[in-house]
C-alpha cells in the first residue's frame, strides 16, 4: 500500500488527520511507572453533542386523539404514517434522526424526527408532513416544525408535559405534552387539501382551525459518543530513567522551551485549541504562512535537574501542563512535567501524558520525542549557563508499529530550547 505524504499543506488527505492524531498522541508510547500525577492534570470530557463518532438513538409517539380522527373522518381525510416512521403498536412512534442541546439560559433543545405524517383523501389528494423537528423548551414555548417546500411551517405548539433534560449523559425525554394545531399549520393543510377556510364565509372545519388538539406527544432521545478503544500497535518498552553520574553537578536554574510541529498546533487550533496549566505558559502568538494567530512554544517551569561535564549528559525537570483539545474530532489530551534527558543524540524528551475521549492515554510517563543533539541549531555557553537553541524533535523508532505506517517512526515534531546554569 502506498503511504500517502505527510506535509504541512492544507490539502492532505482526511484520514492524513488520523495518522497526525495518532503521532501526536501514540509516539508517546514508552510507558513507565512513575508517582501518580497530581489532581490539575484531571481532563474533562469532551461534551457528547461536540464530538466524535455519535451514536444517536430514541422515538417519539405523536398520537393524534380519537376525537380529531372522528372530526378528520368526517371531511374524508384519513391519517397514516411515512416510513420509516411507523404505527405497529396503534401509536404511530418517529426515529430520532438527530438531537441537539441548547446552551445558555434558555435551555432549547431539538429533536430532528424520521418520517412523517400523512393526511389523504382517498382519491388522490394528500398531504405530507415531513422532516419534522421538535424544539423543546420549558414553558410552553415548544413546538413541532415540517417541510414545506424549500420552508418550514410550524404545524404544533406544544402545551403542558414535562420536559427533563441531562446534557451531562446525552439524554432528554418529553412526556405529556399536547398538541395543539397552529394556525399556520391549519392553513398549510387546508390549502394543499383544497378544503375552503378563511377565505370563505364560513368558518374552518373544527378540525383544521387554529388551536385544535391533535393529540399528545412523548419523545426519548440521547445522544452518546461511541466507545473509543486503543489503536492496536506493539507495546513499546518503558523508558528508564537516567542515571545521574557520581561527576554530576546540581542545577541552579533552567529554562525549558517546546515548540511543537506547526500542522499539529494549526489542526487543533482550528478546534477547541491548546490550553496552560501549573505555571506552563505560551509564547506570543504567531501568524505563520497566511495560518491564524496561534500559540506554537510553550515554557515549563524547572523544578531540578543536573549536568555532567565529563559525560556530555544532563537531566533537566520541570512541572507544568498543556492540554491539546479539538472534541469535534475527539481530540483531548495533555502533556505535562517535562523531563529532558541530554546524551548526545540518545537524547529525548519524556512527559506524563494524559488522555480521553478519542485519544485515550492512561495518565502515564512516555517518551513524546527522542532529540538529535548534533543538529540543534546551535549551543553556546558563558560562564555557567549554556543556551541549547532548536534542538529537533523526531517520533520514536520503537513506536513504528503504533502508526499503521501512515506517521512513520524519524518524522519531525517540533523541538526543545533549553537554558542551563549550573551550580558550583
Amino acid at each position: 500500500m502506498t503511504r500517502p505524504a505527510l506535509t504541512d499543506s492544507k490539502s492532505r488527505p482526511a484520514f492524513w488527520l488520523t495518522g497526525l492524531l495518532a503521532a501526536a498522541l501514540f509516539a508517546t508510547g514508552l510507558l513507565a511507572t512513575a508517582p501518580a500525577a497530581p489532581a490539575a492534570q484531571a481532563l474533562v470530557p469532551c461534551d457528547p453533542v461536540k464530538g466524535g463518532e455519535v451514536l444517536i438513538d430514541g422515538e417519539a409517539t405523536i398520537v393524534p386523539q380519537e376525537k380529531f380522527r372522528r372530526k378528520l373522518r368526517g371531511l374524508g381525510l384519513r391519517l397514516s404514517t411515512v416510513t420509516p416512521a411507523n404505527n405497529f403498536t396503534g401509536r404511530p412512534t418517529f426515529p430520532v434522526e438527530n438531537l441537539n442541546f441548547g446552551g445558555g439560559s434558555s435551555s432549547l433543545y431539538r429533536v430532528k424526527l424520521a418520517g412523517g405524517i400523512k393526511f389523504s383523501d382517498g382519491i388522490g389528494g394528500r398531504v405530507r408532513l415531513n422532516n419534522l423537528k421538535a424544539v423543546l423548551e420549558n414553558g410552553d414555548k415548544s413546538y413541532v416544525t415540517a417541510k414545506k417546500g424549500a420552508n418550514k411551517v410550524r404545524v404544533f405548539d406544544l402545551r403542558g408535559g414535562r420536559l427533563k433534560a441531562k446534557q451531562e449523559d446525552g439524554e432528554l425525554r418529553l412526556t405529556g405534552a399536547r398538541t395543539l394545531l397552529t394556525g399556520a399549520g391549519a392553513r398549510f393543510l387546508r390549502q394543499r387539501l383544497e378544503i375552503e377556510a378563511n377565505g370563505s364565509k364560513r368558518k374552518p372545519p373544527a378540525p383544521l382551525r387554529k388551536g385544535s388538539r391533535y393529540g399528545k406527544i412523548t419523545i426519548f432521545a440521547y445522544r452518546q459518543l461511541a466507545a473509543s478503544t486503543n489503536p492496536e500497535g506493539e507495546a513499546p518498552v518503558p523508558p528508564p530513567e537516567i542515571v545521574r553520574p557520581e561527576t554530576a553537578v546540581s542545577l541552579l536554574s533552567a529554562k525549558i522551551k517546546w515548540r511543537v510541529r506547526e500542522s499539529f498546533i494549526q489542526y487543533v487550533g482550528s478546534g477547541d485549541g491548546t490550553r496552560t496549566e501549573d505555571g506552563a505558559f505560551g509564547d506570543p502568538s504567531e501568524v505563520i504562512g497566511s495560518g491564524p494567530l496561534l500559540t506554537y512554544a510553550f515554557n515549563f517551569p524547572f523544578t531540578s535537574g543536573w549536568t555532567d561535564e565529563p559525560g556530555d549528559s544532563a537531566a533537566v525537570y520541570g512541572s507544568g501542563l498543556v492540554g491539546f483539545r479539538y472534541c469535534q474530532n475527539t481530540i483531548n489530551f495533555t502533556v505535562s512535567d517535562p523531563e529532558v534527558e541530554l546524551n548526545g543524540d540518545s537524547s529525548r524528551l519524556i512527559f506524563r501524558v494524559n488522555g480521553i475521549d478519542g485519544t485515550p492515554y492512561p495518565d502515564s510517563r512516555a517518551v513524546v520525542v527522542d532529540l538529535r543533539m548534533s543538529q540543534a541549531v546551535s549551543v553556546s555557553t558563558v560562564g555557567d549557563t549554556t543556551n541549547y537553541t532548536g534542538i529537533p524533535g523526531y517520533i520514536p523508532g520503537e513506536s513504528t508499529g503504533v502508526f499503521a505506517d501512515i506517521y512513520p517512526a524519524g518524522v519531525e515534531f517540533g523541538s526543545i530550547d533549553l537554558e542551563l546554569t549550573k551550580g558550583p
